[in-house]
This record gives C-alpha cells, sequence and structure tokens, in this order.
C-alpha cells in the first residue's frame, strides 16, 4: 500500500513566527516547509515578480512563497489583518502574482481577528483531524513558543541596551503577561 504523501505547509520568514507554526503543524501531522533564509535570491525572485515602485517587505515574502513553492510546499500561508501594508493589502496581492506566474500552490490567509478560533480551523481543516483534543494541543504548543520567543528577544534587548548603558552585570529581566501582552517590569 502506497504511503499518503504528507501536505507541506509554508509561512513567510516574518521573526521567528515559523518556528512556533511549525510546531503547531507537526502536532497535526502537516509538514512543515521552512523556506531557506531570505538571501539576495529571494530579494530578486521578488523584485523580478513585483510592481517596481512595491516595497522591499513585500519582495521578500513574495520570493520567500516561490522559494517554498519550488522547494516543494504544496500551500502558502500569510497572516492578515484589515489595514494597508504587510497585513492588509500583500496577501490578495501575492496571490494574484502567484496565480499569474503560473504557481499551483493553495494560498491561505489566516486573519489575526479570527484568534484562537481561526487558528483551530486552520489547523482543523487543513489536517483533516477533528479531533479537539489533538488540535487544542497543537495550539497550545505554537502559543507557548511564541511566547517563549518573545521572552527569549525581551531579554536579549534587555541584555543590549544593559551593555550599552552601563557596565554592571547583566540580570534576568523580570517578565510578566498582562492583558496578552509581554511586558518587561
Amino acid at each position: 500500500m502506497a504511503k499518503k504523501k504528507k501536505i507541506k505547509v509554508a509561512f513567510p520568514h516574518m521573526g521567528t513566527i515559523s518556528i512556533a507554526w511549525a510546531a503547531g503543524l507537526r502536532k497535526v501531522g502537516i509538514e512543515p516547509y521552512i523556506p531557506p533564509y531570505t538571501s539576495k535570491k529571494t530579494l530578486s525572485l521578488g523584485t523580478k515578480n513585483s510592481p517596481e515602485a512595491i516595497c522591499i517587505p513585500y519582495k521578500l515574502i513574495l520570493g520567500n512563497f516561490i522559494e517554498a513553492i519550488e522547494g516543494g510546499a504544496d500551500y502558502v500561508a500569510m497572516i492578515t489583518s484589515p489595514g494597508i501594508c504587510r497585513l492588509g493589502e500583500y496577501g490578495n496581492n501575492i496571490y494574484c502574482t502567484l496565480q499569474d506566474l503560473g504557481y499551483k500552490a493553495n494560498y491561505i490567509e489566516l486573519s489575526l481577528y479570527d484568534g484562537i478560533r481561526g487558528l483551530y480551523n486552520f489547523l482543523r481543516d487543513i489536517s483533516g483531524k477533528n479531533d479537539p483534543i489533538l488540535i487544542m494541543r497543537a495550539i497550545n504548543i505554537t502559543m507557548r513558543k511564541l511566547i517563549f520567543m518573545a521572552m527569549i528577544a525581551l531579554f536579549a534587548t534587555s541584555c543590549q541596551n544593559k551593555e550599552q548603558t552601563t557596565k554592571a552585570p547583566i540580570t534576568k529581566p523580570q517578565i510578566t503577561i498582562q492583558g496578552g501582552r509581554l511586558t518587561p517590569e
């Protein structure tokens, strides 16, 4: 019996978010496809296939998606929200560009305003699994990794600031979660 091919889902490089997404996708049996790190080739691909006056982040995300599709990704996913620029307008433009270029990967948008419910529906639909416990575990892993990486970034920033302002020993910053936001104390 032939083994069923795993679906590969790619996200563009936007900070470290692809690390958290990869963990959640693996939990539900989906293979994450992390495109190669952003490089001159990424920018070249995006620039070649973008309008001249569009900004560099658009070109980089488009280049990430082209590299992911050429690398075997079945789906490319973009985080969106209402508004202008990256999270509001890139999605539709990138989708149309990929279609015009003849790429056959499926395009998915995940709206920030859909919250946990949107993430739940995305993981359920893409995995084909209707197991609430499994999907909530995947969301838990994703969120924990996002929070942990945010804490690391805050700590690193704190260390850099202390090095620049004083020669005092570096201490661990106190970080709390207030109203769903990480804040240094």
